[in-house]
Parts: C-alpha cells; structure tokens; sequence
C-alpha cells in the first residue's frame, strides 16, 4: 500500500474511533476564531475606486484577514452563529497628477447566520451557514501633500460550507470557505464580492 493511502487510513481510523468520539455534544454553545487569505473579485476591485482604474497601477486584491465567532446549535443538524470579519487590508498605488499614489481599503463585517450541520463520522463534519452581513468599508488614499478617506455601511448576503476536524470531544479545527456578495456601494467605494478562505480552532460545550 503506498504511503499516502496508510495517511488516509490512519485519519479515518482516528475520526471514526469510538473510545475517543464518547458522548460529543450534539447541541449547545461554540465558538472560535480563525485566520485566512480574503480575496477581492477579480476586475471589480474596491482598491481601484479608491482613485479611479486609470490611476492605480499596482492593485493587490488579496489581504490576511481574521474571522471571530459565537454560535448555539439548537438541535445537532441546526444552529445559529454570529461572527465579526476583519477582511484585512488591500493595498493600491499608482501616479496622479504627476505625484504618488498610496490607497487601502478594508471592511469590517458582522454576521447574522443559519448553520446546517452534518455529521460524517463521529470526528468528522461538514456544514454550510448563510445569512447577512452589515459591513463597513472605509477607504483611504494620498497624493503629494493631499490626504482623502471614505467611508460607507450597507448590508449584503453571505453564504459558505466548511468542515470540522475533532481531536477531542470539545476541541477542534475548522476549514472554510466563505463568500461576501457586494460589498461596499457602487458610488462610493466601489462595489465588490469578497471571498475568505480560512482555517481556525473551534470549541464547543
């Protein structure tokens, strides 16, 4: 058996072992936080609003960014959970009027959300949330010696499926992956979807 295939065997082994999957919690509190890259959509970028495309030269559209949550699974299938998103930073620059350019935008992002849980093994389980988000996304830009910010709020849906890795009953890793519709407003910011690929510890009592 190749190598790789005694890796696979041994998780599965692990995940699905009874001694240590004894009496789980099916419902109740969680919660946990967790670290990622977020990832503007490509060509509509908030970043380039910041001055207008034809000023931006360089437009990074990825940022680190950081996710916090709380949640209480009412029976083991469904639950609701409220989070806190910090997209991070994406930074522009660029030449205007023959000075430099330097802008960033980041939002913050809170959270209302339905979780439907599904248990694969009893270590194991996978999940899909969606719900709302209220965001809001401030921009800052300078140029020669002039300084400019802005700033707006607005609400967008948000949706994602993820994972749960148990090493004990109460304590775990969580992969997902999440997407962001529209945030910021067209005429101001700038407009874009934001997608956040993280991974994190989850606790639950």
């Amino acid at each position: 058996m190749p190598q790789k295939h005694y890796v696979v065997a041994l998780l599965l082994l692990f995940l699905s072992s009874p001694i240590l999957a004894a009496d789980p919690p099916e419902t109740g509190l969680y919660l946990g936080g967790a670290a990622g890259q977020s990832k503007l959509k490509e060509g509509h970028n908030l970043c380039d609003s910041i001055a207008g495309a034809s000023a931006i030269t360089d437009c990074k559209d990825t940022a680190t960014g950081y996710r916090a949550f709380i949640g209480y699974k009412i029976i083991p299938f469904i639950g609701l959970e409220g989070a806190y998103y910090d997209t991070g930073k994406f930074k522009a620059s660029g030449n205007v009027g023959g000075f430099g350019l330097a802008a960033d935008a980041k939002a913050a992002i809170g959270e209302g959300l339905v979780l439907f849980n599904l248990p694969i093994l009893p270590r194991w389980d996978i999940y899909a949330k969606g719900g709302m988000a209220h965001w809001h996304v401030k921009e800052t830009g300078s140029a020669g010696s002039a300084n400019a910010s802005i700033t707006d709020n607005g609400w967008s849906p948000t949706y994602g499926v993820g994972t749960n890795l148990w090493f004990t009953n109460n304590v775990g890793l969580q992969f997902e992956a999440r997407r962001y519709k529209n945030i910021g407003e067209e005429s101001t910011t700038g407009k874009s979807d934001v997608d956040f690929l993280s991974g994190g510890i989850i606790v639950r009592f």
